[in-house]
């Protein structure tokens, strides 16, 4: 837009106007409340992170079945600020606020501030889900930031010819790829990027693809092998592999649960609308983030079992090209001075829209007190070198309680898929002697057998909800 200096400065000023409103609405009202849990994911994140400064090895002693890029990043946080669930939620709000800076980017190189603004509010209000994982320990959304981030340095690589842009994207999607394997998928959407837009000054079309995978390749290894993660492969895949066999899953599709989401739908078709031919094959933008969008929804079709984080791989990519489409048509439609006073519309509304979405999710996880008068019992029970096994490792770790590593991911995913029964939970209650067990229903009742094994060395301490707590008895 040609404004008048004053106006300009107000257009560059609000992308930057939003991401803080976001941040700070998504600290005062989801964050700092802290709710007890978002799901059980977080707390098998957490545990991981707080066992491994006490001598205990990712996938050695402590089973994990995802990469380990987020359990490391939420250890050196935990080492320089406290391990606390709030630091753990703020450490998910960094990448968050990663991904906010790289769609700007992505938007202000191709368009200009009013693209960027609008493809910041197409990510925060109309990406499913991803207020609530913004402030949750989960891996999904770290690891689709650090993808997006990647695609930003490639189209940055395109348009300025630096290679520092090119080994930058290399990087950034193998450590996105070690946090989450799910944004594998962008590989074959880059390469061919890489043989078909059209490449900065004289460069040397497969010297640069041989340095992208070259990058790729050796961050990718380098991580999973300094972490052990790549010789323990029945980990990463055997849980994943063996869920999609199970018949309880067999329901949980990508499609079906689009059915319902009315925004989703407005998302792609506005992104749909940006994938013309000519902009396809001239705008690395486009390309990208268009490749990416169909590779996840296609991969997602197949998929099972579907969990409503796995929405965010495609509509995170959706989002720019969503902005792309109304950028144009506001292009086309407006004067300048319009489009002016419409980005400032757009401002105003956005900074009250946001904070209060960001309230209505927080609602959404008010009160779990079953959960609060389970760890206030814990808390006047445990001393310093109290250990525990339990289905709900969020509560141990408030607590400050270890747990048995070989159990730190007592998941539902696991034990439905046969990698975790009575006998294993039988073997690890006899070699580390818990002082306390605490299951949910769903486990006592999925693991028939635990109840019977319980009673031979523990005691029934209290009921809260749907959490049961055994007390290990005393050798006379």
């Amino acid at each position: 837009m040609n404004l008048p200096p004053r106006n300009a400065g107000l257009q560059a000023l609000a992308p930057w106007l939003v991401i803080v409103t976001f941040l700070f609405s998504m600290v005062w009202l989801l964050i700092w409340p802290d709710p007890f849990s978002f799901g059980l994911d977080e707390g098998f994140n957490l545990m991981k992170a707080f066992l491994m400064p006490r001598g205990e090895r990712l996938f050695v002693d402590i089973w994990s079945d995802q990469p380990p890029v987020f359990a490391w990043l939420l250890r050196g946080m935990f080492a320089i600020f406290g391990a606390s669930v709030t630091m753990g939620r703020l450490t998910t709000l960094l990448c968050a606020g990663l991904l906010l800076l790289a769609a700007h980017d992505l938007l202000r190189q191709s368009t200009d501030h009013f693209g960027a603004l609008l493809a910041i509010l197409c990510v925060v209000l109309l990406a499913p889900g991803f207020l609530l994982w913004s402030g949750a320990v989960l891996i999904g959304l770290p690891a689709i930031a650090f993808a997006l981030a990647s695609v930003a340095c490639l189209v940055r690589w395109h348009d300025s010819g630096a290679v520092v842009w090119l080994l930058a994207s290399a990087v950034l999607l193998a450590v996105s790829a070690c946090t989450k394997f799910f944004t594998l998928i962008l590989v074959p959407c880059v390469l061919p990027g890489l043989l078909i837009l059209p490449l900065p000054g004289a460069q040397h079309r497969w010297r640069a693809v041989l340095a992208w995978c070259a990058g790729f390749g050796v961050i990718l290894l380098l991580v999973l092998g300094l972490t052990d993660a790549l010789f323990h492969p029945e980990q990463l895949f055997g849980n994943h592999w063996e869920a999609k066999s199970v018949p309880v899953y067999a329901h949980l599709s990508h499609t079906a649960w689009l059915a319902g989401q009315p925004r989703c739908w407005l998302l792609y078709g506005l992104a749909l609308s940006a994938l013309r031919p000519r902009l396809w094959r001239t705008r690395p933008l486009v390309f990208y983030c268009g490749t990416w969008m169909v590779a996840a929804l296609l991969t997602l079709h197949f998929h099972r079992p579907f969990w409503s984080h796995h929405a965010l791989l495609p509509a995170i990519p959706a989002a720019p090209l969503a902005a792309v489409t109304l950028w144009g048509w506001s292009q086309r439609w407006l004067k300048d001075a319009h489009r002016a006073r419409l980005m400032l519309a757009v401002l105003l509304v956005s900074l009250v829209v946001i904070p209060m979405a960001v309230a209505k999710t927080a609602r959404q996880f008010a009160g779990q007190h079953w959960k609060w008068e389970m760890l206030e019992l814990l808390r006047a029970r445990t001393t310093r070198n109290t250990t525990m096994i339990t289905d709900d490792p969020i509560i141990a770790f408030r607590a400050g309680v270890p747990v048995d590593p070989h159990l730190a991911v007592f998941s539902n995913k696991r034990r439905i898929s046969g990698l975790l029964d009575e006998s294993m939970v039988e073997k690890r209650l006899r070699l580390s002697r818990p002082d306390f067990v605490l299951f949910g229903s769903h486990t006592l009742q999925g693991l028939p057998g635990l109840t019977a094994i319980l009673t031979r060395h523990y005691r029934p301490l209290h009921r809260a909800g749907r959490l049961h707590l055994h007390e290990r008895i005393p050798i006379p």
